[in-house]
């Protein structure tokens, strides 16, 4: 088992190559689908993974999160950073290289 660490604000997250988000053609939601299974996602953790392109850092996708949903970027970046931990340590997301 991986050592969970936090990842930092300067961090540039990107979906693993084994995870992908798609549509759900019934319902609308976003699924975050993987090998072995997949997730429904809420608006927020969908909207949080899309922005995950490697290229934003952590800070600026809270930032952009905080101005699209009228809240604090601070309280957005604690939201957040445990729900990409989790995601890394689950191997769907992972921090782009420098």
């Amino acid at each position: 088992m991986r050592p969970r660490r936090e990842m930092s604000p300067d961090a540039r997250p990107l979906l693993a190559p084994r995870a992908r988000l798609r549509e759900d053609r019934q319902t609308g939601r976003t699924l975050l689908l993987y090998p072995e299974a997949g997730l429904a996602l809420n608006l927020t953790a969908a909207a949080t993974l899309r922005l995950c392109d490697g290229e934003r850092t952590l800070s600026q996708i809270a930032a952009l999160l905080a101005e699209r949903f009228g809240r604090e970027t601070g309280e957005v970046a604690a939201e957040i950073t445990p729900f990409l931990d989790q995601l890394v340590s689950r191997g769907l997301v992972r921090e782009a290289a420098p």
